[in-house]
């Protein structure tokens, strides 16, 4: 009776046929096309810069999947039993989930700098909670942090969504069926619900990609519009077998071009997900569609054996991949990581190592645990037995998460082999980050009331740009109370207070902000009216950020002449308000976090140590394109604070006072930045 109410009022899918719940070995091979792409793109394989569509594939696969058997079940039954679907769903992700976290943990564990595994312990904890996803997006709004793409289950953030979607999934397809089963007058079909879905969804994706990218490309709402693609082609698509084979084929052909396509020519500057996902996911559908009324063409190939079988393995190696990238590849950053091969972005060598372990690791634990509990009988008659597995599992990832943390904290040597005794620990010198008083961070304020030291003196100082302004504010301010200057500090996260437009390296699009921002420090400075010295300071990395006003990448022939007419524009601004403007040179950077490098070398510190004659001067494109824009202007005037951190070819970390130079990186700790107060007295000072 309640099916035919159901049918009655247009709730449920029709009643299906012999066919509608049968096997698609061609949707395999699209888990196949799928894993290969991100595989290839996490291993740098440069012509697949947009592999990580990928993903996107797994979602509109999942979404048909899951709500084609949730539909049936309800066409069926008239109901949904959620202790078996969750039960299912426990049987086929958690054993393999779990597995993977708690092996990562224990590699990481052993291969990790002490410092490093702290994150890692909240990346596991939070992946074995399946809400990584957001972790992730938090982090990422945090000046894009690097960290992020070196956590060993960072690709647990898709898992996250899909755990998420499959909590709420089945709760909104049941809720519908009760709405409209009281006012079964009143019909709230299905696919109205999932209709409603996937315009909200995507509505908010193509608004909120560009507003708040990392939020977007993690989130849940921004990417349910995916799988609802999928549900909407599992109660509706089959009304389209009747397809002919002809029309199927072009159909097939049509979607798997289109995937293809946003994996060649998608890359890392491509606004995602937003309008750019709807050509992956509109590929995947029209696949998915074409085998509806049989295979034939591309559907065909998709349904061979060598691609169903990696379409069957798609789940385990995804899993394992991206561990495999972590610790084999990016450890690989000298000799090894330099490209030998046009198209690999790391060692040829190694990359079929990474693929050919990850892969092999993937089919022993698909026989040995994916497939042996995902059909377990006893689990698959107990759905209660199957939920207490499933508890069982994420309480032993979060215990893995847990032992992480704790390893973490084990007191580090505190003198270093030389016999300097350290005055912080490496963890401390990680959180020692400046304290700018509100006037520097990640928002594109200038308050008219950041002003240090002595705000009624007559010599004004003001000290402006990005990050590496931050870093020095401390020594600044120091200075600042110590000569009874005023001094006026504004900086913005990511942005030079040269006039240029950049695109952030992880998000990918223009910083509109930036311009934003300098418009408002321009202004304040305006508002002072007159300065003794402007003092500017900015990171080394801008030549490869750099965009023309379509937003395409400056190539870099043309980095110098680029940057010296923004820069040219900028003293033009600054000149009128100041006797002296003081451009300084970047500071010395590391490849690696110092703190974790140290956490790790201690108590041999010359392990972490620079090599001046690669980790100086990085900024020497820049720094050549601002000695051409200021010319013989007499107003200009350098400093390069290298001899401060460098000598006899070498860049130290530590002190002889035991102090940290740096936090990550390149930013220094506040307190070594303090240190140099006497040195920013005395470059300052000659030009007063």
């Amino acid at each position: 009776m309640a099916t035919a109410v159901l049918q009655r009022s247009g709730v449920g899918p029709p009643a299906p046929s012999r066919a509608a719940g049968a096997y698609r070995p061609d949707v395999d091979g699209l888990r196949a096309v799928a894993i290969v792409l991100v595989v290839l793109f996490h291993v740098g394989f440069v012509p697949m810069s947009g592999g990580f569509v990928g993903v996107d594939v797994f979602y509109v696969v999942s979404g048909f999947l899951i709500t084609g058997l949730l539909g049936r079940e309800l066409a069926t039954t008239g109901t949904i039993s959620f202790r078996r679907f969750y039960a299912r769903r426990a049987r086929r992700l958690l054993p393999m989930a779990s597995l993977v976290l708690v092996v990562t943990a224990g590699v990481a564990w052993l291969v990790m700098p002490p410092l490093g595994l702290a994150q890692v312990g909240s990346d596991v904890l939070a992946a074995a909670l399946f809400v990584v996803n957001a972790s992730y997006a938090r982090q990422a709004t945090d000046y894009w942090a690097s960290s992020i793409d070196r956590s060993p289950v960072l690709h647990y953030w898709s898992l996250s969504v899909e755990e998420q979607y499959y909590v709420l999934w089945p709760i909104l397809l049941f809720a519908t069926v009760v709405l409209a089963r009281r006012w079964w007058h009143r019909p709230f079909p299905l696919l109205g619900a999932l209709s409603a879905v996937f315009v909200t969804s995507l509505a908010l994706s193509v608004v909120l990609t560009p507003l708040s990218p990392s939020s977007s490309y993690f989130g849940l709402h921004t990417r349910a519009w995916e799988l609802a693609t999928g549900g909407l082609l599992a109660l509706a698509g089959q009304r389209l077998a009747r397809l002919g084979r002809s029309a199927s084929a072009v159909l097939a052909a049509t979607g798997v071009g289109m995937v293809v396509v946003a994996a060649l020519s998608f890359d890392d500057g491509t606004p995602f997900p937003g309008y750019a996902a709807l050509l992956p996911v509109l590929g995947t559908a029209l696949v998915i569609v074409a085998g509806m009324g049989g295979l034939s063409g591309v559907s065909r190939i998709l349904a061979t054996g060598p691609m169903v079988t990696i379409g069957r393995l798609s789940y385990s190696w995804y899993l394992w991949h991206w561990p495999v990238v972590v610790f084999v590849l990016y450890p690989l950053q000298g000799a090894a990581r330099a490209s030998s091969s046009a198209w690999f972005t790391g060692s040829a060598l190694w990359v079929v190592v990474a693929v050919v372990l990850s892969f092999s690791l993937a089919w022993a634990s698909n026989r040995l645990v994916e497939n042996p509990v995902r059909f377990a009988p006893r689990l698959v008659a107990a759905p209660a037995a199957a939920l207490r597995m499933a508890a069982v599992m994420i309480v032993v990832s979060v215990a893995a998460a847990g032992c992480l943390q704790y390893a973490a904290n084990e007191p580090p040597p505190m003198a270093t082999a030389s016999g300097v005794q350290l005055a912080m620990t490496p963890k401390e010198a990680l959180a020692d980050d400046p304290n700018t008083h509100g006037c520097g961070g990640s928002d594109s304020e200038a308050e008219p009331d950041c002003v240090f030291g002595d705000p009624e003196s007559p010599v004004r100082i003001a000290l402006v740009g990005d990050s590496h302004a931050q870093h020095w504010f401390p020594a600044f301010e120091k200075a600042a109370r110590t000569h009874g200057w005023a001094l006026y500090f504004w900086g913005k996260v990511g942005c030079p207070i040269t006039d240029a437009k950049i695109r952030t390296t992880k998000a990918g699009e223009v910083f509109t902000d930036c311009a934003e921002w300098r418009t408002r420090v321009i202004e304040q400075l305006q508002a002072v009216g007159e300065f003794d010295v402007i003092v500017v300071s900015r990171a080394f990395h801008y030549g490869g950020t750099l965009v023309d006003g379509a937003g395409a990448q400056i190539p870099s022939e043309s980095v110098v002449d680029t940057w010296a007419a923004g820069t040219r524009r900028t003293l033009d601004l600054l000149e009128p308000l100041t006797a002296r403007i003081l451009l300084m040179r970047d500071t010395p950077s590391s490849p690696e976090p110092v703190a974790q490098c140290l956490s790790e070398a201690l108590p041999d510190d010359s392990l972490c140590a620079l090599d001046a004659s690669t980790q100086a001067h990085r900024d020497a494109a820049l720094f050549e394109a601002e000695q051409l824009a200021a010319g013989q202007d007499e107003q200009v005037s350098f400093y390069d604070p290298t001899a401060l951190f460098c000598g006899a070819g070498e860049c130290l970390v530590v002190t002889r006072d035991g102090v940290i130079v740096f936090r990550d990186e390149g930013h220094m700790t506040a307190t070594f930045s303090r240190s140099l107060s006497r040195d920013v007295g005395v470059f300052v000072s000659a030009e007063l």
